[in-house]
């Protein structure tokens, strides 16, 4: 869709104003909210501009100093991609959202999360592989008050569930569908009042996409019920956090035909490779997976959340999981990511891991055919620090990903960090205190 194109669709939907929006390091869009014929002739004239400081905020909103960016706020272009042009089915005004790509100094801005995953998805293409990812999306409603009982009176995967919170899923439903998110399933998991959308697979830029906006939908639908929508990892630290396990797999861009598994079901070099892959570089790109403190407590907490990097058939205790399948349905599921992620750089990083496996031609360890879970081999990173130490020293991610991202997002990461230890949390208060 040009400009002309996006006039008249803009026209026929009879679009007052327009959202346009970067999804900054946490996946929150930051832009502007403009007047339609405003867009349209700042999108004709390369207008559309925002400071690059908006990617050095952290989750708490404070500006961060970072190396690559400096203190000048100097402008991103932003590109609108049409495929996202979208009406926003609620508010009283017209208004339609918009997802932009970046340029910066005339060139791609890698160091966005969105372009980042563009540039990964490229050098996939000049080997002849594109990927197709699907997402599974686990997040919780929380009770506005704390008399409000209704997440906590039913059971897991309840089907009753759907029909108590209708009104809800019916939102979520007809949002999603004003929106262009594919959604498959809907269904009631086994934490308290926690649920699980499976989206369609599809291209990892327009899987990204979706998942950025039904971050929203879930939000704004849920506010609409008195409720809260929460895509913390673990808001209940005794009870099941919440994942975003991507399922990804390879296929040829002249002939479409799955890479991974031959017409005998057998797998292939490539699909032993990009497990490698992920088994050897996991631990350098967990702070794009568990990107918060909060975000550990998940990870290796043996309530289906795997903290290693074992694969098996079939095993969802291991964090590289593949499905039972005919060889086109041939996938891996990695398991580790909580759903606190920015969808970009978490489907980028797994796509980075595979990519450097297939290059390097690695072999996998052997197939675990027993539960991962408490074994000590293979362990990921426990700790947030220790996986950002290992992210600034990995050369082929460095080179891969480029110096300006590295540098922008562990500065981001470790200033929130110093910001999350400058309180007291309840165990320091009870144990500590006035023990030491």
């Amino acid at each position: 869709m040009d400009i002309t194109q996006a006039t008249e669709w803009l026209d026929a939907q009879t679009i007052e104003r327009v959202e346009v929006l970067m999804p900054d390091l946490a996946g929150i869009g930051r832009g502007k909210l403009i007047p339609r014929d405003q867009f349209l002739d700042d999108w004709r004239d390369r207008n559309l501009r925002v400071p690059n400081s908006l990617l050095s905020l952290g989750i708490e909103g404070h500006f961060v100093k970072t190396r690559p960016l400096g203190d000048m706020e100097e402008d991103l272009i932003l590109e609108p991609d049409t495929s996202t042009l979208v009406v926003v089915p609620w508010g009283a005004t017209r208004t339609a959202s918009v997802i932009c790509s970046a340029s910066f100094a005339g060139l791609p801005a890698t160091f966005t999360p969105r372009d980042l995953l563009i540039q990964i998805i490229a050098k996939l293409a000049e080997r002849g592989w594109e990927a197709i990812v699907a997402p599974e999306l686990e997040f919780f409603l929380l009770p506005v008050n704390d008399s409000d009982k209704r997440v906590k009176e039913f059971s897991p995967f309840a089907v009753d569930t759907m029909h108590h919170f209708s009104g809800l899923f019916d939102d979520i439903y007809q949002y999603a569908d004003w929106q262009n998110v594919s959604i498959s399933t809907l269904l009631q998991e086994a934490g308290i009042g926690q649920f699980e959308i499976n989206m369609t697979h599809d291209a990892p830029l327009t899987v990204a996409d979706q998942v950025f906006y039904f971050k929203r939908i879930a939000h704004q639908a849920s506010m609409n019920h008195n409720m809260r929508a929460s895509f913390m990892a673990k808001p209940y630290p005794q009870d099941y956090g919440s994942a975003m396990h991507i399922h990804q797999s390879l296929v040829s861009t002249t002939t479409g035909e799955n890479l991974f598994a031959n017409e005998s079901e057998e797998t292939t070099p490539l699909f032993l490779s990009y497990i490698a892959g992920l088994q050897k570089f996991l631990p350098a790109v967990m702070p794009l997976l568990a990107p918060y403190v909060n975000s550990y407590l998940r990870v290796g907490s043996d309530m289906s959340a795997p903290g290693n990097t074992h694969w098996g058939w079939d095993n969802r205790s291991a964090g590289l999981r593949v499905p039972l399948g005919g060889h086109e349905n041939r996938r891996i599921e990695n398991r580790v990511p909580g759903s606190d992620v920015n969808p970009y750089l978490a489907i980028a990083a797994n796509l980075a891991c595979g990519y450097l496996g297939m290059v390097e031609q690695l072999s996998p360890s052997a197939p675990l055919k027993d539960a991962a879970y408490g074994r000590r081999s293979q362990r990921l990173p426990r700790h947030y620090l220790a996986g950002l130490d290992l992210l600034e020293k990995c050369i082929p991610l460095r080179e891969l990903f480029g110096q300006q991202f590295v540098e922008l997002f562990i500065d981001v990461k470790e200033s929130e960090y110093l910001t999350h230890h400058q309180e007291l949390n309840q165990w320091e208060i009870d144990n500590l205190l006035g023990r030491v």
